[in-house]
């Protein structure tokens, strides 16, 4: 009774003991049970100290008086012992919080099944340290108090502390029973007996029980009424999925904060005027707390006790320097640091050492199978391992089968990696994982685009399981939810001497990023890939990175840095006495000529290319390019010397089975049919492109295609079908840099307002 009294105060021992009088030893004697009989002196003091009201003050004083008494209070219940007085109602919750923002819908959902009505309402809250789930308790607790005549309960179940071990059954049910006015002596020794005794109590009573701090669904079973009337919360780092499945238990899982929250409670805790005089520091702040209650309150915490010192810059000291440290307390109670370390102690030795390399990941979230390569170990390990780290939210699920560390959290594991883990075996961590994405990219990307040049690669090192993709499609998929991790993994591999890795994995990807319209990617994982190039002294690698860098920098309109890397590529090619190499430049400059408006200069560049690809016997470098020598034509207007290309270039790849190739074949020859006014035959040759680039994942020319299609039903007086085209384009090509999806809708704004516009495509 008197540790709830003193937690629900939201005081220490030593607190309690400067305001009493009684030493901090006789204070934890009390608490813990070792003083059977207190003198009544002491506890009159400690009442005093609590400041507890009338009520509180003789429940406490009788606990003391009753511990030898045979008799006591008469009995309002025939079931109860002698000696319980029933009138006391428990008002146990903890201080109403100054500050709370959100979690409405989590609020609700408390709420709804508060009023369900029909058995005792059980909801455990979880998430990760700092999240706000006490806070979220309480809030909603305070504010449904008056629902609950009978009484509010809150006990600190100790689940998760450094220096006090977990509130055992026996303990607890002890409290409440105390809490409820049955006197000390009355209360049985065995655990089975004692329960009774407390469902008997709180049976027919409208009771809130708050039940903070839960290490696991066993710490609580025996503590849920067995009628219907109360409601049960109860809060936990770790998913109580059993308490679910056994006493149906609602769940509810905390993320963090919106940014639009976060402000909302730096705005209540430091005042709106200071947040809105400095909104670029603020949202920093935000930030660097990434949406986590505990954190924001720290911050604001500092920022408000040095009004006088800007928030820009608080901002700048954090900015760049240990985070979690500079977010630490002197208190274990608001201390992140010790808040994730007895979440990470309470972890099984594998799944520890799995939380701490995981820190060392390079980010934003890994896969199962990633997860793997990462610890060396099979599949099934891994999952158990995962799977206990989501339930001790320490790593959120964020999608099925896609694992996030919090900022903060991540931070905190790579620290626990530094000390507990060898370099040696950090740095093989980071290079197995560097080659389960470059082995299982390098998959994808021949998936995809089967008729690239391969580059040699050594086998993955011991303990890595690329990723099995056996279509296509997988690989468009895999590419698409893996392209942030890639970009940071090369930025990683670059980081830590991965030099070989840090310029092969963008030549693995640059054809998706380039066709999926992620140029800026692209441009990042480049200018790394040619840094990396030079340091590994492979010249043959220094070509391929300035050759995609070259490509990149074009796609986003930079032209003039893109010819000098793709000249300098030239060069190297020509040291090497590489033609194939040579004419893949050729035919990159031709490609950058075609969007400078040189069609002159880009069919030049294309028949040279051409040229080289037959002297290297490259058959399908010559089929492909014979497509550009096509367009180049066509768009100089020679419609029958680019028809006669185009037909031979559709052969040719289609027997080689390069499919990209054909698109653009098929793409090249259906704008020279248009040009010479078969329109008709020149809507077959966009649509098969179309079918084509959509195989292969192919954005970009999809959008221009689709683009020269309404050309061309526009040009057959088809003004319906070209402006549902044109929308088409528009929409596909919404967010890709190259303006196309601009160009369609100037074309809409022109043909709209056309009546025949109405009509359906042909």
């Amino acid at each position: 009774m008197l540790r709830g009294y003193r937690t629900a105060a939201g005081i220490s021992q030593e607190e309690l003991a400067g305001r009493c009088g009684l030493s901090v030893r006789a204070i934890s004697d009390i608490e813990r049970g070792r003083t059977a009989r207190p003198y009544q002196r002491s506890l009159r003091l400690l009442a005093d100290g609590l400041g507890l009201p009338e009520h509180a003050r003789d429940a406490l004083l009788d606990s003391g008086r009753c511990r030898d008494a045979t008799t006591g209070f008469r009995s309002e219940r025939g079931d109860l012992p002698a000696g319980s007085p029933f009138g006391l109602v428990p008002r146990q919750l903890p201080i109403a919080l100054p500050h709370f923002v959100g979690r409405i819908p989590e609020q609700q959902r408390i709420g709804e099944v508060a009023q369900n009505g029909k058995a005792a309402g059980v909801i455990a809250i979880s998430g990760m340290p700092g999240i706000g789930k006490t806070a979220l308790a309480v809030h909603w607790a305070h504010q449904a108090a008056a629902s609950f005549p009978d009484g509010q309960l809150f006990l600190n179940m100790h689940g998760f502390e450094a220096d006090v071990a977990p509130m055992s059954a026996e303990e607890s049910v002890r409290y409440l029973l105390l809490s409820m006015g049955v006197p000390a002596a009355r209360i049985p020794a065995d655990l089975d007996s004692r329960i009774g005794l407390y469902r008997s109590v709180v049976a027919d009573k409208a009771l809130l029980l708050v039940l903070d701090n839960v290490r696991d669904a066993g710490q609580v079973r025996a503590l849920l009424p067995g009628s219907a009337g109360s409601v049960v919360i109860v809060t936990s780092r770790t998913q109580l999925t059993g308490l679910s499945a056994r006493e149906g238990a609602h769940l509810v899982s905390l993320d963090v904060l919106a940014d639009a929250e976060s402000l909302e409670l730096l705005c209540q805790r430091i005042g709106s005027s200071r947040v809105a005089s400095e909104p670029d520091a603020c949202a920093l702040l935000v930030d660097l707390c990434g949406g986590l209650p505990l954190a924001l309150a720290i911050l604001a915490a500092r920022a408000g006790s040095a009004t006088a010192l800007p928030l820009a810059a608080v901002a700048k000291q954090l900015t760049g320097a240990d985070v979690l440290s500079c977010l630490d307390t002197d208190e274990q109670s608001t201390s992140i640091w010790t808040a994730l370390s007895w979440s990470y102690l309470n972890l099984t030795r594998g799944s520890q050492r799995m939380f701490r390399l995981i820190g060392i990941h390079p980010g934003p979230d890994i896969t199962a199978p990633a997860a793997a390569s990462l610890a060396g170990i099979d599949c099934r390990e891994t999952d158990q391992q995962l799977r206990e780290l989501v339930r001790a939210s320490l790593l959120a699920e964020q999608l099925p089968g896609r694992f996030a560390l919090h900022d903060l959290v991540r931070q905190f594991a790579s620290r626990q990696a530094e000390r507990a883990d060898r370099d040696r075996d950090r740095r093989s961590a980071l290079g197995r994982v560097l080659d389960h994405y470059l082995h299982t990219c390098r998959s994808a990307a021949f998936l995809m685009y089967p008729a690239r040049d391969p580059i040699a690669l050594p086998p993955p090192m011991a303990g890595v399981s690329p990723e099995p993709l056996d279509t296509a499609d997988q690989a468009l998929i895999w590419l698409g939810a893996e392209r942030r991790v890639l970009l940071r993994a090369v930025r990683a591999a670059a980081a830590a001497g991965f030099d070989s890795q840090a310029w092969q994995i963008p030549w693995t990807t640059s054809a998706f990023l380039d066709l999926q319209g992620h140029w800026e990617d692209w441009l990042a994982s480049g200018q790394v890939a040619v840094d990396s190039a030079v340091r590994c002294g492979d010249r043959a690698a220094q070509a391929r990175a300035a050759r995609g860098l070259g490509g990149a920098l074009a796609r986003l309109g930079r032209y003039a840095e893109a010819r000098v890397r793709l000249d300098a590529a030239l060069r190297l090619y020509q040291d090497l006495a590489d033609p194939a190499g040579q004419a893949r430049c050729n035919s990159d400059l031709s490609w950058l000529s075609e969007i400078e408006g040189k069609y002159d200069e880009a069919l030049a560049y294309a028949e040279r290319a051409h040229r080289e690809y037959e002297s290297a016997g490259h058959a399908l470098g010559s089929a492909r390019v014979r497509s550009l020598i096509c367009l180049y034509h066509g768009l100089a207007g020679h419609y029958g010397e680019a028809i006669m290309h185009g037909e031979a270039a559709v052969r040719l790849n289609r027997h080689l089975g390069n499919r990209h190739a054909e698109a653009e074949s098929w793409e090249s020859l259906g704008y020279a049919r248009s040009g010479l006014g078969d329109h008709d035959a020149a809507v077959d040759c966009y649509r098969r492109a179309l079918a084509l680039y959509r195989s292969s994942g192919d954005k970009v020319n999809q959008a221009q295609a689709l683009s020269r299609l309404g050309d061309c039903y526009a040009a057959a007086g088809n003004v319906g079908a070209a402006v549902t085209t044109w929308q088409l384009c528009a929409d596909l090509a919404t967010g890709i840099a190259d303006g196309w999806a601009e160009e369609a809708r100037i074309k809409l704004s022109r043909f709209s307002a056309d009546p025949r516009s109405q009509a359906a495509p042909t």
